[in-house]
């Protein structure tokens, strides 16, 4: 909704009280003004015709070879030309967008026209993300690239706002298709599990045709999701609610009514990592620079190995991060480590450039001397085979494996913590993939959760240095546990016995009631000294 002044508020609750519809308060409008659910609330909310100003300037037409007009997209991301002659431009939009042919073409608020390639689309049948990402190259640097924001942190129970645009298809006599900006509407649901094509986000808002694709936007002016769905639609039943396992998602079984009358979006979340998979560099969340520089840290490097590059080119964490931003760091830094019939996690920790590609490595936990073959799965679900692999075996039993592949592809790297600066009782993550025999649902079985720490250093047997209250299962064994700042601070080696319904004599032996990691100095100290 507009944000009145309390004079005018007051004025018109005269009248809406006599329709007995209940308005907020003058004090919560001006709290609505400053913070907008839990995103970012350093930022505050903006009046309509600036939140439309700001989409406008960001969303495009998508239009076939011919020029007539397919849907709405918005800019994400530009970049130099190679041939220094221009600006490349990513866009953002539906797959079921554009259909399936050699070329199309974008206009973008100016009014100029471009051709346009199609990078990718991952609207796979069932199982893929109604998402499809084009580029096309300009000689003006002025278009305005979309701001970011989490739209999973929106809450229907907060009543958060959100903002739609994009340039609906006119029927009858053709014409050039005009930009929609809708009025502001509030969240319906966020389901837990995303419907087939990625779609979670659900809010009262008339999303018409045309205007798939174009940006969703919270109260501060950033793209939140990626309209798609629209409420009421004429064809389609039930089927339109189904999951990516092919049933009924939850919230539809339970408030029916609520889902179809809800149009939908899919999450930024969903769409960050599949852009970065083709290479595309961009983050999550916006922050002014002068909070960049408070949270920059003195030194970039986290180890003393001058073997060790950590990811540094992206913006640096915040000291105490929205687990949400966490979850989505650990998703693009942990795979999936393929041996034989089993499976196992890892996390990505070094990126070097060479002549045939960049050539990653990738830290596991090895049990035992399981293998000699290893595949690595990434988050946007491509297989490498390990080129090379080496162990790191500690006196006391522990043992790291090291894997490198090679990719043209862009993935996103840790910076390894200092783990000797943990403390009992502080607040950890654990992540990694569960067992999944059908290898293209990697995606949904990507597990990330909170715990403490409750032992440090060694336990009974010497060989297990973390003890945590994390719920890490088989399959997240080699996976990364993170701090509270993002940084990998031990490796996951062991579930918990008990919970994970193994027979065990003692309750109360912290060997068995814990899930346990290796601290990251393990492997920095073996690096280091070449031990192999």
């Amino acid at each position: 909704m507009n944000f009145y002044s309390c004079k005018t508020f007051a004025s018109l609750s005269i009248f809406f009280i006599a329709l007995q519809i209940q308005l907020p308060s003058c004090s919560d409008s001006l709290a609505k003004s400053v913070s907008s659910g839990n995103l970012t609330q350093h930022q505050p909310t903006l009046q309509r015709n600036r939140l439309c100003e700001i989409a406008r300037s960001i969303t495009v037409v998508i239009l076939s070879a011919d020029r007539k007009p397919l849907g709405s997209g918005f800019l994400i991301h530009k970049k130099p030309a190679d041939n220094k002659q221009g600006f490349v431009y990513k866009v953002v939009t539906n797959g079921h967008v554009i259909p399936q042919g050699s070329s199309y073409e974008i206009k973008t608020a100016d009014g100029a026209i471009y051709k346009a390639r199609l990078i990718a689309r991952f609207d796979e049948p069932k199982t893929g993300d109604d998402i499809g990402i084009l580029q096309f190259l300009s000689k003006n640097d002025n278009y305005e690239i979309a701001k970011l924001a989490p739209g999973l942190a929106l809450s229907a129970q907060k009543k958060d706002r959100v903002l739609a645009a994009g340039f609906p298809v006119t029927t009858g006599i053709p014409k050039p298709p005009e930009f929609v900006c809708t009025d502001t509407g509030e969240i319906s649901l966020v389901i837990e599990k995303p419907m087939r094509r990625g779609y979670r986000i659900g809010y009262f808002l008339d999303i018409r045709k045309g205007m798939s694709g174009g940006p969703l936007l919270n109260l501060e002016g950033q793209v939140v999701g990626v309209n798609g769905k629209n409420s009421n639609p004429i064809a389609g039943g039930n089927i339109l609610y189904t999951g990516k396992d092919g049933s009924l998602v939850r919230e539809f079984r339970e408030s029916r009514d609520l889902v179809i009358r809800s149009s939908w979006a899919i999450p930024i979340e969903a769409v960050v990592p599949l852009a970065r998979s083709q290479g595309i560099n961009i983050a999550t969340l916006t922050t002014p620079r002068s909070e960049i520089e408070d949270q920059r840290p003195q030194q970039t490097a986290t180890t003393s190995d001058p073997n060790i590059v950590p990811d540094n080119s992206s913006r640096p964490l915040a000291s105490q991060e929205p687990i949400s931003r966490l979850e989505e760091l650990a998703r693009q830094i942990t795979v999936r480590v393929l041996i034989g019939d089993s499976q196992k996690s890892g996390v990505l920790i070094r990126r070097e450039s060479e002549k045939k590609g960049q050539i990653y490595s990738v830290l596991t936990y090895e049990r035992t001397l399981e293998s000699n073959s290893y595949q690595i799965q990434t988050n946007d679900n491509q297989i490498y085979n390990a080129e090379r692999s080496r162990r790191l075996v500690g006196t006391d039993g522990n043992r790291l494996v090291e894997l490198e592949f090679f990719s043209n592809n862009n993935y996103q790297v840790a910076s390894l913590g200092d783990s000797s600066s943990l403390i009992e009782e502080k607040e950890v993550f654990a992540a990694g993939y569960l067992w999944e025999p059908d290898l293209s649902r990697t995606r949904d079985k990507f597990k990330f959760t909170n715990g403490q720490i409750k032992v440090l250093g060694n336990a009974a047997s010497g060989v297990r240095h973390l003890g945590l209250t994390s719920q890490i299962q088989e399959g997240m064994i080699g996976g990364p546990l993170l701090n509270s700042q993002g940084k990998i601070v031990g490796v996951n080696s062991r579930h918990n016995y008990i919970n994970s319904g193994w027979s065990i004599d003692s309750d109360t032996n912290p060997e068995y009631q814990y899930s346990w990691a290796i601290p990251i100095e393990f492997y920095t100290k073996l690096n280091r000294n070449k031990a192999l």
